[in-house]
């Protein structure tokens, strides 16, 4: 099974139509939250069309499990065909059990949720920057931002066949890779 993640587009339709070419071939996209608004802190990021990226989701190949971020206004998210979670999603999948938020409530709320949940892999945004770590037995992703990253290039991640990578935009490399045991 392959998933994609993505976090924090702030209405960047270019972004998220970037991303979906690592996404082909997906079951799945999770995507962190900071759906369609840029904030009033952030700059406009490019290829910014709100009303365009909801069309765009709305028409996913993909299903989607979205997580609200902290830029997420409920007007806007009803423009979206997809369910959006309020501060986490639990994903139980066969292959590995899956905690998503926006991530706003700090790291050791999100590892408290996993334990409760006994979810193997945390995906969260918020902070822009791409993350991919293990605190215990559990595995960190944050998949940065494909729209407005910050220490780093625009970024999204996958998970095939066990091995987690996070993904650069702007020439496909891959940042960080991690094997799910």
């Amino acid at each position: 099974m392959k998933i994609g993640f993505i976090s924090d587009t702030h209405g960047s339709a270019q972004s998220w139509e970037l991303a979906s070419k690592y996404f082909q071939g997906a079951e799945l996209v999770l995507h962190a939250g900071d759906v369609l608004y840029h904030g009033p802190r952030n700059p406009l990021p490019p290829g910014h069309g709100p009303l365009k990226l909801v069309e765009l989701l709305n028409d996913s190949p993909w299903p989607l499990v979205i997580s609200k971020g902290n830029c997420d206004a409920e007007i806007d998210l009803e423009l979206l065909a997809w369910p959006v979670n309020q501060l986490y999603a639990f994903v139980p999948l066969p292959e590995v059990k899956i905690l998503l938020s926006h991530g706003q409530v700090g790291e050791e709320q999100l590892l408290a949720w996993a334990e409760k949940f006994g979810a193997e892999l945390v995906v969260s945004g918020h902070t822009h920057r791409a993350k991919l770590e293990k605190i215990g037995p559990v595995v960190f992703l944050n998949p940065g931002s494909p729209s407005l990253p910050k220490d780093g290039p625009s970024s999204v991640a996958t998970l095939e066949d066990g091995v987690i990578g996070i993904i650069s935009l702007s020439d496909g490399k891959v940042l960080a890779k991690m094997k799910i045991s």
